[in-house]
C-alpha cells in the first residue's frame, strides 16, 4: 500500500497457480478470501507461469512443478485448467489475466508454436493479455521466449487476437541479449528506445509492469539501465 500512496503502482499482480496447489480453496469461498486484498486498487491475475509448470508450449518446467504434481494429466491439460481458475479469479476480480505465451526449442520450433496457438485461441476472452518474457533463458537449457522480441509478439497478437502486456524489465533483458550474445534473431532489439517503439506499436494494454529479474536470466549487466 506504501507503493500505491507514494503513486509508484496502480495494482496488484496475483499469482493464479493450478488448482492442485490450494485444494481448499473454491469458487464459493474465494469472495471472502479476496476481500482482505487492498481496496482501490487495480488488480491482475498473473496465470501459473513456467515457474509453476505452466508452458503453452509445453518445453519449460522451470522448477519441476507439472512433474511433481501432474497427476496423471496431460501437459495441454494442466496448462488449460490453469487458465479456466486464472479466468474465475479474474470474473471476481473484475481484473486481466496475464499469461506468458510459451516456450519452444528455439525461434523456429513450429510444433511448440502450434500448442501455443490451440490454448490462446481456443480461450477468446480480451482479458487475456500476452506478456514479453525474455527472448533466451538458460536455467536448464536454451529455450525460446515467444513474445520476447517485438517481431515474434507481433504475429502472436494477430494469431490470437489478443494484446499483449510490456514488462520493462523482460524489455530490457532482451535488448542486454541482443547486446551480448550475438544473435541474428535478436538483431532488432539492439536499441532499447527503438525496442520500446517497436512494442508500444502493437496492440498493447493500458497496464504494464516490471518484474524481478530471475537468477537463471541471462544479461549483460553493462547495459542495464534500470
Amino acid at each position: 500500500m506504501r507503493l500505491h500512496e507514494d503513486l509508484l503502482t496502480q495494482g496488484i499482480q496475483l499469482l493464479v497457480a493450478h488448482p492442485c496447489y490450494t485444494p481448499g480453496i473454491t469458487i464459493e469461498n474465494l469472495p471472502k478470501i479476496l476481500s482482505a486484498l487492498p481496496q482501490g486498487l487495480e488488480i491482475i491475475i498473473h496465470c501459473g507461469a513456467e515457474n509453476r509448470g505452466v508452458d503453452f508450449g509445453e518445453n519449460f518446467d522451470e522448477k519441476r512443478e507439472y512433474e511433481k504434481h501432474y497427476s496423471g494429466l496431460s501437459w495441454a491439460t494442466w496448462n488449460r485448467e490453469t487458465l479456466a481458475w486464472a479466468l474465475q479469479v479474474a470474473n471476481l476480480v473484475h481484473g486481466s489475466v496475464v499469461v506468458h505465451p510459451g516456450y519452444g526449442k528455439d525461434s523456429l520450433d513450429v510444433l511448440s508454436k502450434e500448442r501455443i496457438l490451440s490454448i490462446l485461441q481456443y480461450v477468446a476472452d480480451p482479458r487475456v493479455l500476452l506478456e514479453n518474457v525474455p527472448p533466451f533463458d538458460f536455467v536448464e537449457f536454451e529455450k525460446w521466449g515467444f513474445g520476447g522480441i517485438p517481431s515474434d509478439m507481433c504475429w502472436l497478437v494477430a494469431a490470437t487476437k489478443k494484446r499483449c502486456l510490456i514488462d520493462f524489465t523482460h524489455l530490457w533483458v532482451a535488448v542486454n541479449q541482443a547486446k551480448s550474445l550475438n544473435r541474428q534473431v535478436l538483431a532488432g532489439c539492439l536499441d532499447l528506445e527503438k525496442t520500446i517503439a517497436d512494442f508500444l506499436a502493437l496492440p498493447h494494454s493500458n497496464i504494464c509492469h516490471f518484474s524481478g529479474l530471475p537468477p537463471g536470466i541471462q544479461d549483460d549487466h553493462e547495459f542495464l539501465h534500470v
